[in-house]
C-alpha cells in the first residue's frame, strides 16, 4: 500500500471524523465562489454602481478567505490531537516522523480538493439561483447567467493555496512525543480544572467596568468597553466560568439534586478546556451579529428619514451674492409646471454668526417672516411680531440623539441674552426645541426681518465675508412621504429628470427624497446581501468549532457514560444531562456574544448618525438564535444517540 492509498483510505474510512471539516470548507467555498460570479460578472463594469458592488464583494473575499485560514488550520489542530493514538500505533509499527507528517499533508491535500471541487459544483449548480437572488436583495438588473471562467480560477487557485499552505504548516501541531504518551492519547486522566482567583475577579472587573462606562459619555466611550469586554470575556470563559462552577459544587443541596452533580463535574473539564474556542466563537458571533445590526438599523434610519422629511425637493446655494444664482430654481420650477404638478416653495436666507456667549459654534439666523412659513411644517410656536432687541432661539434635534434612542429636546444650554456686538444684543424671548429635518444648523436665532436685513448689511460689509445662502423647499402635496416611494412612482421619475439638469457645482448642493431615500436603500440591500452569507458562514463555522470538540471529547464520553449506566444511570438521566452541557456550549457564547453586540451597537450609534439599534439588533440576535437552535437539535440527537449506543 502506497502513502497516497494509505491517507486516502484513513479520510474514506474515518468520514464520520472529517464530515463537518469536509462540508464547512465546502460552504466556504461556495460563498466564496458565488461571490466570485457576482464580482466578475459583466453587467457590472458598466455604470458607478457596478464597480461600487464590485469593491464590495472584494471585501467580502477578503473576509471569506481570511477566516476560512483560521478555520482551516483550528480543524486540523483539532483532528490532529484527536488522533495522538492512531500516530502511536504507526510509531510501533516502525513508521518515522517525517512519515507521519507525509500522511497528514497528503490527508489535507485530498480533503483541500474535494472541497474545491465540490465548493465550485455546488456553486455552478445553484448560480442562477444565486444571481436571481441577487438581482431581488440589491436591485440590480441584468445578471444573468454566464460561465464564470475568471470565478473559477481565482477560487481554485485561492483555496488550494490554502490548503498548500495549512498542509505545510501541520508539522508545526506535531511535535515530537513519546510512544506511551501518544498511545494514550485522549484516555490520559485529566487534572482537576483549576482557576485562579486573580484573574476571575479581573474578569469580574472588566465585565463590571465596560457595563459601567457604557451608562457613561466620557468620549469614544465604546472603545474603552470593546476593550473592557474583550479581555472580561477572554478570562471568563478561562477563569471566572470554572471558579463559578466550583463555588456551585460547594452547594450541596444544589450539586446533589438530580444530573447537577454529573454535568456539573463534567462541565468544568469541558469549559476549561474549550475556553479558546468559546472566545473564539463569541468573537465571530459579535461581529456577525454586530455587522448586521447596523445594517438593519441604518435601513431603517433611512425609512424614518424619508417619512419625516415634508419636503420633497430641497436645494441650498452657499452665495447669493453671485448673479444668476437663482438659475437651477428657475429650472426646477420649469420641470414641476411642466409635468403640471402643484406644490408649494418655501425659502429663506440664511447667514452663520458667532454670538459672545457661545464661542464653540456657530447659530444659524433666521427672518421672523420665513420662521413663520416653517411654523406649520416643523410644529414651532406661533410667533406674530419680534422687537428689534428680542430673539427666538431653536434647538435642533433632527440630528441629536440621547443614548436611549430618543432625539434630544432638553439638556441644552440656556442663553437669556445672545450678543453680537456691544450694539446687537438680543434678549430670548423663548427658547425651544424641535426636529427641523432638511435645516442642517444645530442652533437657529430667529430675528425681526428689520434686524436681519441690519445684520444682513453689516456682515456682507466686513472684508472676506462669508456670503449667505438661500434655502429653498418645495413641499408636493400629491407626493405623499406616508409610504415609501417605488421605483415606477411619479416622484422618482420627475426628480430623476431635475437631478439631471442640475448645475451640480460646488456652490450649490440638492436633496431630492425619493431618489435619495432609494440610492441609501440600494446601498444598504447590497451592504446586507454581502454580509448575511458572511454571518451563515460563521454560523456554521462555529458550530464547526463545536462538533470538532464534541467528536474528540465523545470516546471518553462514552466511556464514562457506559460505567455509569452498570451503576444504575438511566438513559432520561443521561440524556438530560448531555443536553444540559450541550446547551451551555450552544449558547453561553450566543448569550454573551449577543450582549456584547447589542451595548456596543448602541454606544456608536451616535457616531453613525442613527436614533436608534435595538431593535435591529434584538432582529439580528433572535434570527442568529433560531438558526442556532436549529444547529443545537441536530446535533444534540445525533449525539445523544452515539451516547445511548455505548451505554448498552
Amino acid at each position: 500500500m502506497t502513502f497516497s492509498q494509505f491517507a486516502w483510505n484513513n479520510v474514506t474510512r474515518n468520514a464520520r471524523a472529517y464530515v463537518a471539516y469536509f462540508l464547512c470548507s465546502t460552504f466556504s467555498v461556495s460563498i466564496f465562489f458565488s461571490y466570485a460570479i457576482f464580482m466578475f460578472h459583466p453587467a457590472l463594469m458598466g455604470d458607478e454602481l457596478g464597480m461600487s458592488v464590485h469593491v464590495g464583494m472584494q471585501a467580502a473575499e477578503y473576509v471569506i478567505f481570511f477566516f476560512s485560514f483560521f478555520f482551516v488550520l483550528y480543524s486540523i489542530s483539532s483532528f490532529l490531537k484527536a488522533r495522538k493514538k492512531e500516530f502511536g500505533i504507526l510509531t510501533i509499527l516502525g513508521a518515522e516522523q517525517s512519515q507521519i507528517y507525509t500522511i497528514v499533508f497528503m490527508e489535507n491535500l485530498i480533503i483541500g480538493a474535494l472541497s474545491i471541487v465540490s465548493g465550485l459544483g455546488f456553486g455552478l449548480l445553484f448560480s442562477k439561483l444565486f444571481l436571481l437572488l441577487s438581482t431581488e436583495m440589491t436591485g440590480l438588473e441584468g445578471l444573468n447567467f454566464y460561465f464564470p471562467t475568471q470565478a473559477i480560477g481565482l477560487t481554485a487557485g485561492a483555496f488550494a493555496a490554502l490548503f498548500i499552505i495549512i498542509s505545510f504548516t501541520t508539522t508545526l501541531f506535531l511535535r515530537k512525543q513519546q510512544t506511551l504518551e501518544l498511545l494514550k492519547g485522549s484516555s490520559k486522566p485529566k487534572t482537576e480544572p483549576k482557576a485562579s482567583i486573580f484573574l476571575s475577579l479581573l474578569s469580574a472587573a472588566c465585565i463590571g467596568g465596560a457595563f459601567f462606562l457604557a451608562q457613561k459619555d466620557i468620549g469614544e466611550t465604546y472603545i474603552f468597553v470593546l476593550g473592557l469586554g474583550t479581555i472580561g470575556t477572554y478570562f471568563f470563559f478561562t477563569q471566572l466560568s470554572v471558579y463559578m462552577i466550583r463555588l456551585m459544587k460547594r452547594s450541596q443541596a444544589f450539586f446533589y439534586r438530580g444530573v447537577n452533580l454529573l454535568w456539573l463535574s463534567e462541565m468544568a473539564y469541558k469549559i476549561k478546556d474549550s475556553a479558546r474556542i468559546f472566545f473564539i466563537i463569541t468573537v465571530v458571533t459579535a461581529m456577525a451579529c454586530g455587522f448586521l445590526s447596523i445594517v438593519l438599523s441604518g435601513d431603517a434610519q433611512n425609512k424614518r428619514e424619508f417619512t419625516n422629511n415634508p419636503f420633497a425637493i430641497q436645494y441650498k446655494s452657499y452665495d447669493t451674492v453671485t448673479p444668476n444664482w437663482d438659475q437651477d430654481i428657475l429650472r426646477i420650477d420649469q420641470i414641476l409646471d411642466r409635468n403640471e404638478i402643484k406644490y408649494d416653495q418655501i425659502q429663506f436666507e440664511g447667514l452663520n454668526v458667532m454670538f459672545e456667549e457661545e464661542t464653540s459654534g456657530l447659530f444659524g439666523l433666521m427672518r421672523l417672516s420665513s420662521y413663520k412659513q416653517l411654523v406649520e411644517v416643523y410644529n414651532l410656536s406661533d410667533v406674530d411680531v419680534l422687537k428689534d432687541q428680542e430673539a427666538i432661539l431653536i434647538n435642533n434635534t433632527s440630528n441629536t440623539y440621547t443614548r436611549t434612542g430618543e432625539k434630544q429636546t432638553e439638556g441644552f444650554t440656556t442663553y437669556p441674552t445672545l450678543t453680537f456686538n456691544t450694539s446687537s444684543s438680543f434678549d430670548v424671548l423663548m427658547q425651544q426645541s424641535a426636529a427641523m429635518p432638511g435645516i442642517y444648523d444645530a442652533r437657529l436665532v430667529v430675528l425681526s426681518d428689520e434686524r436681519f436685513n441690519d445684520l444682513y448689511e453689516l456682515l456682507l460689509s466686513r472684508p472676506n465675508a462669508q456670503s449667505p445662502s438661500a434655502t429653498v423647499f418645495y413641499i408636493i402635496p400629491e407626493w405623499s412621504n406616508d409610504h415609501l416611494p417605488q421605483e415606477n412612482s411619479q416622484e422618482l421619475k420627475v426628480t430623476g429628470e431635475i437631478n439631471t439638469v442640475m448645475n451640480k457645482d460646488l456652490g450649490s448642493s440638492i436633496s431630492l427624497r425619493a431618489m435619495d431615500y432609494l440610492q441609501m436603500k440600494q446601498g444598504f440591500s447590497i451592504i446586507k446581501f454581502v454580509w448575511i452569507f458572511i454571518a451563515a458562514m460563521f454560523s456554521v463555522s462555529s458550530v464547526s468549532f463545536l462538533y470538532f470538540k464534541l467528536y474528540s471529547d465523545l470516546k471518553s464520553d462514552q466511556r464514562m457514560y457506559q460505567s455509569l449506566s452498570r451503576i444504575g444511570l438511566t438513559e432520561q438521566e443521561m440524556s438530560r444531562s448531555a443536553s444540559i452541557q450541550l446547551s451551555v456550549l450552544f449558547f453561553l457564547p450566543l448569550f454573551i456574544a449577543s450582549l456584547g453586540s447589542i451595548i456596543t451597537v448602541e454606544l456608536i450609534r451616535p457616531e453613525l448618525g442613527m436614533a436608534t439599534t435595538i431593535q435591529s439588533s434584538l432582529t439580528a440576535v433572535v434570527g442568529y438564535f433560531i438558526v442556532q437552535v436549529v444547529y443545537f437539535i441536530v446535533i444534540r440527537a445525533l449525539y445523544v444517540q452515539k451516547l445511548k449506543k455505548a451505554m448498552f
